[in-house]
């Protein structure tokens, strides 16, 4: 600020000269604000009260506060004795409840949870709920999408909802699935945390030991870089400079203020456990590149080597995580979208098609919910696509007199005997054969011979039918088998069911 000029003050009545404090939201609005009255309502700001302001400075204290102008100034007029604001949009009730617990402003919260019953649709009173961590008003909330008229799974979520983690997301879905099949559900469900810890990707099950060269000093080796588990690296400064230009920073700035080591050399102390430093110093230095067994593992050094900016390490490591990505499908789409990396999302979205079950995994926690739902609903489409091509090779009525049951087509698909259930695997076996639905991209010329399916695809459905006919209810995975050693590939076929791609800006 240049002046009392540029200053933007709040409105009445966070205007008054007589007030003791300002309030800056992060929009730069100044609330001039009287503690008294606030600590009245706020255990938060009554606590701020009590601590002793310095002595020979007449400007009003300011503190900063993460809340918008339009946030705070709806919670203040909650908290003084003056009209309550008007909030006629969930999301801001929403905002303004969070920042009401935030302060432990309790009554205010309490207030405002009872404004959410005044909500029609559940969807959005369960994300606000959620962003206020109260489990029970999104248990309600969930439990009445579930018996409202209008319900349907696949349209269980909504935009608003792209603010919560995919996490939260598939326990949503699971519930919703659970409720509406009268599968018996936990007591206390919860929505915004996981039903058991999640373990670290990278954390060793044996203490590792430093090998050889960063196992003991050297005539080069200079620092030290620590792990989170207390393993000490011995390593050439010089070289960890020119592979890192973060982690010289750190070396840089930790100059006049660090810790040294039993032998007195000076230590750079990182969060990552070893079994992840490890393998980075190895692809750093001189010599052969580590081999990895498992994709945790590999995915955590991945993510490490471009947190400290490792270019080498980054491109070897990611290379061979690209060659891992059938094994973990949509484990690693989610690492592909939080880290912005469009190519192997899709890749990866792509070998998750044939995933017959929908399951949990950690890392939904760190992924907005909104990448889960492209992906189920691209997946649908391509199933739909899938529906569409089967039909012109068997009809409902043969299929249902072939295989004794009716189709089912969920865009979520999470109980345990759906892995088994032969309809919900058999899409998987169309994308096999290379199917899709006509006249989805120009370049395909239909042919009426062929129910309209260019390319080699009737050929190969073709093939995949005569195998079906003789498949007289053998093992799933044998029919699988038959069609591969026919000269099927998953992937080729997967590569031509055109269906608009998506992804997250």
């Amino acid at each position: 600020m240049d002046g009392a000029a540029d200053i933007q003050v709040a409105g009445d009545p966070f205007n008054k000269p007589n007030a003791d404090i300002v309030l800056r939201t992060s929009d730069a609005v100044h609330f001039l604000v009287h503690m008294v009255v606030l600590g009245l309502t706020s255990d938060f700001f009554d606590g701020m009260a009590k601590v002793p302001q310095p002595c020979g400075t007449a400007e009003r204290a300011v503190v900063d506060v993460q809340e918008d102008s339009a946030t705070l100034d709806a919670l203040l007029r909650y908290m003084y004795p003056c009209d309550d604001p008007i909030l006629g949009d969930v999301m801001r009730v929403g905002d303004v409840l969070r920042a009401a617990v935030k302060y432990q402003a309790d009554t205010v919260a309490q207030r405002l949870r009872r404004q959410l019953s005044m909500f029609d649709d559940p969807r959005r009173v369960f994300t606000v709920a959620c962003l206020a961590d109260l489990e029970d008003v999104a248990y309600q909330a969930a439990v009445e999408w579930c018996q409202d008229d209008s319900y349907d799974l696949e349209d269980t979520y909504v935009a608003e909802m792209s603010v919560l983690s995919t996490g939260t997301l598939f326990r949503l879905l699971r519930f919703c699935d659970a409720y509406k099949r009268n599968i018996e559900l936990p007591t206390h469900y919860e929505f915004t945390r996981p039903a058991g810890p999640t373990a670290s990707p990278a954390e060793p099950t044996e203490t590792l030991t430093a090998p050889s060269p960063f196992d003991r000093p050297s005539a080069h080796a200079n620092i030290v870089i620590r792990s989170r588990d207390n393993i000490d690296f011995y390593v050439i400064e010089d070289l960890i400079n020119l592979a890192s230009n973060k982690l010289g920073t750190l070396l840089h700035d930790s100059r006049d203020n660090f810790v040294r080591s039993r032998d007195g050399y000076r230590i750079l102390a990182l969060p990552e456990p070893a079994a992840v430093l490890l393998p980075l110093l190895q692809l750093t230095y001189p010599g052969a590149s580590p081999h990895f067994h498992d994709w945790r593992l590999l995915t955590a050094v991945l993510e490490t080597a471009y947190k400290y900016e490792l270019v080498r390490a980054a491109e070897l490591t990611k290379r061979a995580w690209v060659n891992e990505i059938a094994s973990e499908p949509m484990r690693s789409y989610f690492v592909a979208v939080r880290q912005g990396w469009e190519a192997e999302a899709r890749l990866a979205a792509k070998h998750a098609l044939l995933d017959p079950l929908d399951k949990y995994y950690s890392e939904m926690e760190s992924v907005p919910a909104d990448c889960y739902i492209r992906f189920l609903r691209f997946r649908q489409r391509c199933r739909r696509s899938v529906i569409d091509a089967r039909r012109a090779f068997m009809d409902d009525e043969c299929f249902v007199e072939r295989l004794s049951q009716m189709e089912v087509y969920d865009v979520f698909w999470y109980e345990n005997n759906i892995s088994v259930m032969f309809h919900y695997r058999l899409h998987a076996i169309w994308a096999r054969a290379g199917v899709a639905s006509p006249g989805l991209c120009r370049s395909w010329a239909p042919s009426p011979s062929t129910f309209g399916l260019g390319g080699d695809w009737p050929a190969h459905m073709q093939q995949f039918m005569e195998l079906l006919n003789m498949w007289g209810g053998r093992h799933f995975s044998d029919l699988i088998y038959e069609y591969d050693k026919h000269g099927g590939q998953a992937m080729d076929a997967v590569n031509q069911v055109r269906v608009l791609w998506f992804w997250l800006p």
